[in-house]
């Protein structure tokens, strides 16, 4: 996530220097590029934390409904 910061930290100084922009051209220039650096902070953010989740497949259907279908053969009943 340090790149993610470092994106944070380029898009505040774009920010902090629109407002000093003398022209309004320049001043949208800036604001739409530290908009962009946001949302690509965002984006890796995401992908950090995605990357960090561990992958345990969720059961399928068909699984549940084996393993339900085998308990009442057995004659246990109760939840999943």
């Amino acid at each position: 996530m340090d790149e993610a910061r470092k994106l944070r930290d380029l898009a505040a100084w774009y920010r902090e220097f629109a407002e000093r922009a003398g022209n309004p051209w320049i001043w949208d220039a800036r604001l739409r590029t530290a908009d962009k650096l946001e949302k690509e902070a965002a984006l890796l953010e995401k992908r950090s934390i995605q990357i960090k989740e561990p992958l345990i497949p969720p059961k399928s259907s068909v699984q549940l409904a084996s393993r339900n279908a085998t308990r009442r053969r057995d004659g246990i009943h109760g939840g999943s």
